[in-house]
């Protein structure tokens, strides 16, 4: 809007919705300077970050936008304005209406730089409202406009550092999921836990996820005993809002852990409201320790440690027996069913899946994690009713989530309602560019020839998660099947250097191939 005041035009129009979209999404806009030389540099500037893609490149608080208003008085215009304390405008004097004397006739060069004043002047009356806005914005940070949600605080909760030994493993797991679990507590906070091959400083894994914040913890155990402390950090600068003191539990109780959590969640987290109907942690204490066991167990399969998904599932279903309440482990069975389902091809287990999950929302009607899983569940079977009726339950819980964006987008493409697909998972992406959501949006536009959208997209990714094994593959082929085949090389062989895997060997031959460098590609 501000853009457009300035200018005259909107920033980003096109001729259609759909172009309209994708100009949103990738090429930046005219800066205010091309379009009007006589405009500030600092007010251009500062325009031109508020319409930066990249969250993380934008004015990062209300605060910061009140300042840069505040400044832009730094240079002054030909156009009869002159500038007051605090960069506010002041407008030259006009003659009076009441003044009975005659005006003298204005030349073209007067009436012109009059205009111009008046223009300005209500240009900046506009900024002195947005910063007065702003400010008071500061002061009332729950209110939003009606009938459009706030997005919720994305966190990222880390696995705690720790050193060796059962014990403190087993301990660092309960307090991944109570951390997890405590943050589900909260309206208008949205945890999640993935991105564990995400390295780098805070600000990076930050812009890797596209989060605003990330939870860590540290376990340091000495015999039976266990000290905690917790720390919450922003994203966006690594800086740290909030630490506990160092507290202590007992190593071989791990189901305390939650309750000593929530305590000091909720002085980190004062400022968001207890979401109503959430669900205490009803286990027998021996069953959560086995329900640690198996999920530590299913977890670092890939690390040699094996366990069939049949004898999972039959402890799992006598935990479920034993704890009937315990809401992680209906979930869990779950998702064990959903993964065996994958290589058996057996309807039954999907079947299965979709019943506990049932069974887990009418124990925590509260808690979005069953909700998630019947909607993946759903479309694994081609339900898409069902599938739509777990993303409004999703929406009810979580009013705002950016990454419902996505999945109805997902919903829709299965439809067969491609382009309407797209542009919701566009909108999704401008509003929660994580690496997983920028890798499935790129995959949709290559797959319905948008391939120059896809190649930002996935260039996008890349910057934001430079070790992407996802990014680098999807970037590669579509460079090697529909752009630049000797970037596709240099990709690909970077790829091969990293991961050597046969399929990335295989495509870097046909790329080599492909520009006649046969030797090579033999």
């Amino acid at each position: 809007l501000l853009h457009a005041c300035l200018s005259g035009e909107p920033p980003l129009e096109e001729s259609s919705t759909l172009e309209t979209l994708t100009r949103i999404c990738t090429p930046r806009q005219t800066p205010l300077r091309e379009v009007n030389p006589a405009i500030p540099a600092p007010l251009s500037t500062l325009v031109d970050q508020l319409l930066e893609k990249d969250p993380a490149r934008r004015p990062q608080s209300a605060r910061e936008v009140a300042a840069s208003l505040g400044n832009t008085g730094g240079e002054a215009t030909d156009a009869g304005q002159t500038w007051v304390e605090g960069g506010m405008p002041r407008l030259a004097s006009l003659p009076s209406v009441a003044d009975p004397s005659p005006a003298p006739e204005p030349s073209s060069q007067s009436y012109t730089a009059r205009r111009t004043s008046l223009r300005w002047g209500g240009a900046f009356a506009l900024l002195a409202v947005l910063a007065a806005a702003l400010l008071w914005r500061m002061e009332r940070p729950s209110l939003a406009p009606a009938g459009k949600p706030e997005s919720p605080l994305r966190v990222v909760v880390r696995r705690p550092e720790t050193g060796a030994g059962e014990s403190a493993q087993l301990l660092a797991s309960s307090l991944r999921i109570s951390l997890l679990r405590s943050l589900l507590g909260f309206s208008g906070i949205s945890p999640l836990t993935e991105g564990d091959d995400v390295a780098g400083s805070p600000a990076q894994v930050a812009r890797a996820l596209a989060v605003q914040e990330i939870l860590t913890s540290r376990l340091d155990c000495v015999r039976e005993s266990c000290q905690i402390a917790l720390q919450r950090v922003r994203g966006s600068d690594g800086q740290t809002l909030w630490s506990s003191r160092s507290f202590s539990v007992d190593a071989d109780r791990p189901y305390l852990v939650e309750e000593a959590v929530q305590g000091y969640l909720a002085d980190a987290y004062s400022g968001f409201p207890r979401r109503p109907g959430a669900a205490p942690l009803e286990v027998r204490p021996v069953d959560y320790t086995q329900y640690l066991r198996l999920r530590r167990t299913f977890e670092a399969k890939r690390a040699g440690e094996t366990l069939s998904a049949d004898a999972l599932i039959a402890q799992l279903e006598a935990l479920r027996a034993s704890s009937p309440r315990f809401v992680d482990a209906y979930v869990f069975e779950a998702e064990v069913r959903q993964q065996r389902s994958k290589t058996r091809q057996d309807p039954a287990d999907l079947d299965r899946a979709a019943d506990l999950l049932r069974q887990a929302q009418q124990i925590a009607p509260a808690d979005p994690r069953p909700l998630t899983g019947q909607f993946g569940v759903a479309m694994l079977r081609g339900q898409w009713d069902r599938a739509e009726e777990a993303l409004a339950g999703l929406e009810r819980l979580q009013p705002g989530d950016p990454g419902l964006l996505v999945r109805r987008a997902r919903l829709l493409e299965k439809r067969g309602e491609s382009e309407k697909a797209l542009a919701l998972m566009r909108e999704g992406v401008s509003r929660y560019p994580s690496w997983r959501n920028l890798f499935q949006a790129a995959q949709m536009e290559s797959s319905l020839g948008h391939f120059n959208a896809a190649r930002h997209d996935a260039e996008q990714l890349l910057a934001n998660y430079p070790e992407s094994y996802e990014g680098l593959t999807e970037l590669a082929e579509i460079e090697l099947l529909h752009g630049d085949l000797l970037r596709a090389v240099a990709l690909y062989s970077r790829l091969v250097e990293r991961y050597l895997r046969p399929g990335e060997i295989s495509n870097l031959g046909t790329a080599q191939m492909y520009l006649g460098s046969y030797r090579e590609a033999e």
